[in-house]
């Protein structure tokens, strides 16, 4: 763990704004202001190790092959959806239709 004079928290990952150290009880607990998002833990140096470090693994898997491997995949699962939830809904108003009667078969 990186020396705890010398840690800067980062921003809210929600809202963006400065956050604030303090004791709770029973431990520690990071908190945004302005938006309420918190984070505690017993330990100060594991909570500011936590709350520093989840942007650390982002940076690092940023432009990787894997992430736009995924993304590409989670697309085209996207376009599936939404294509499939098209073809639905064009037969449900078929069939609502000749429920009521509008339309013959």
């Amino acid at each position: 763990m990186e020396n705890e004079q010398t840690v800067e928290l980062i921003p809210c990952p929600f809202c963006g704004s400065k956050v604030e150290l303090s004791a709770s009880d029973g431990g520690w607990c990071i908190l945004c202001a302005k938006c309420g998002c918190r984070m505690e833990n017993t330990d100060k140096g594991t909570l500011l190790d936590l709350w520093n470090d989840r942007y650390s693994l982002m940076d690092s898997i940023q432009d990787t092959p894997t992430l736009v491997y995924f993304l590409e995949r989670l697309k085209k699962r996207l376009e599936q959806t939404t294509k499939t939830a098209c073809e639905l809904e064009a037969l449900t108003t078929i069939l609502l239709r000749r429920i009521a009667g509008k339309e013959t078969y």
